[in-house]
């Protein structure tokens, strides 16, 4: 809805941006709100660049068949913007395994990160080992599988890579 808001609002600025993502934080959230962020602007910067690449004859066609702002954000915008969401929810999911397991490391009473520092403390390197390739497992997996739905959702958006 912030792209959505954003791409609406004219010419955005990295000021305006930034200026939208400021959030209040208070002290147990200090060390969670720098991995959100991170992951939450992603996104946020992939679909708002997948609106921004909207055909403009296309918007212009919706235009001259009657159709208001609602209908060109909903048959060419947003259609438009899965190619970039789907990219950037591709890169936003290792960093949320990350930096949840960090938000564990650093204060959080069960998962991954607690594991992983029980097993530091214990001097076992092998289970310390396994823990930290299992969340690269997961990272890779989230990042294969969003990989998958967003070639079956977005066909006719193949990347370069394919092509040659």
């Amino acid at each position: 809805m912030i792209a959505v808001w954003l791409a609406r609002a004219g010419r955005w600025r990295s000021t305006q941006l930034t200026e939208a993502l400021r959030i209040p934080s208070s002290n147990h959230l200090i060390d969670t709100l720098p991995k959100v962020k991170s992951v939450f602007f992603t996104t946020l910067v992939g679909t708002l660049l997948g609106l921004r690449a909207a055909d403009p004859l296309s918007l212009d066609l919706v235009r001259a068949y009657g159709g208001g702002r609602w209908q060109q954000l909903r048959r060419v915008q947003l259609v438009a913007a899965l190619p970039g969401l789907f990219t950037s929810l591709k890169i936003a999911a290792p960093a949320a395994v990350l930096g949840a397991i960090i938000g564990e490391f650093l204060g959080g009473e069960r998962g991954l990160g607690i594991a992983m520092v029980v097993a530091q403390q214990s001097l076992e390197v092998p289970r310390t080992w396994g823990i930290a390739l299992v969340s690269g497992a997961v990272a890779g997996i989230g990042y294969a599988l969003l990989g998958l739905v967003g070639r079956l959702v977005t066909p006719w958006a193949v990347s370069s890579a394919v092509r040659s």
